[in-house]
């Protein structure tokens, strides 16, 4: 079976360490929402340059992904997933996408793709067919991996033995009225 998300994203290149804030800028285009600068979105991400460190903390709660769109009113919610069985994977990913939930995922870049940085990187899950699973990268391009390379590369992104790897749906938050 094949799924994909609709519509599709609008492909937004990252600035240097801004993976996640590009991923951010994505999800908003594609919700028609109002746009925000990298720079802005990582600093409420808690980003981090070297040599402090590479990227965001959106794995710690003061930096969540939660916070940030309270934070900046805006009215959509995420839920974290470890995403360690391929099988389990499978059927997570499908299920967020027939629901028009953006699946952000964040992994060991040099275990996905071969010869690459040994750093974590995020990109958002735009389809899924079958094993195969086409990420749409703030590198400026789509890429098609497998689902059990994808997990792997997920389960191997750790920081000081703890496991930073998973997914991120991001779905509609009812707004609150008066």
């Amino acid at each position: 079976m094949s799924t994909t998300i609709h519509p599709r994203y609008k492909l937004i290149e990252q600035e240097p360490y801004c993976c996640v804030p590009a991923c951010i800028q994505m999800v908003l285009a594609r919700r028609g929402l109002p746009s925000l600068s990298q720079e802005d979105i990582g600093s409420n991400l808690g980003i981090l340059f070297p040599p402090a460190g590479v990227g965001t903390r959106i794995n710690e709660r003061r930096y969540g992904l939660n916070n940030f769109f309270k934070k900046r009113k805006i009215s959509l919610k995420s839920r974290f997933y470890s995403g360690r069985e391929k099988m389990k994977v499978q059927n997570y990913i499908e299920r967020n996408i027939i629901q028009g939930n953006d699946l952000l995922v964040c992994f060991r870049y040099g275990t996905l793709y071969q010869g690459g940085e040994p750093f974590g990187h995020s990109s958002l899950v735009e389809s899924l067919e079958g094993e195969k699973i086409t990420l749409a990268d703030p590198r400026g391009e789509r890429k098609k991996v497998y689902l059990e390379y994808l997990v792997r590369a997920i389960n191997k992104n750790q920081l000081n033995g703890q496991n930073i790897g998973g997914f991120w749906s991001i779905s509609s938050s009812p707004t609150k009225t008066l």
